[in-house]
């Protein structure tokens, strides 16, 4: 179990690292003063100039997706991994899609 959570600032796109507090889903971002919201700890974030991947990374957070483990159904009953979306259009098919594994925070 990882120690630290990461969270993401999107006023100047960045990330740093809190003590793992799972009630705790926003915090003051260390660079610019803004407020940064948890994420789970396997985000990866774009380059900063890469303004299409953080459009979609903006907007999967609107809808409650902070990378955490999004699963589909198969057959039999069991659950395989979805791989977040990578542009717009592929994101706004896995909110539609995915929706009740959203968190509402």
């Amino acid at each position: 179990m990882k120690k630290y959570l990461p969270f993401v600032c999107f006023k100047c796109r960045t990330s740093f690292l809190r003590a793992r507090d799972l009630h705790r889903d926003k915090a003051t971002c260390p660079y610019c003063s803004h407020q940064a919201v948890r994420y789970h700890p396997d985000v990866e974030l774009p380059d900063k100039s890469d303004e299409v991947q953080w459009q979609v990374l903006e907007f999967l957070r609107d809808h409650g997706f902070y990378y955490q483990p999004v699963y589909n159904d198969i057959s039999l009953g069991g659950l395989m991994f979805v791989a977040y979306p990578k542009n717009m259009e592929e994101a706004e098919v896995f909110v539609k899609k995915y929706k009740r594994w959203a968190e509402n925070r």
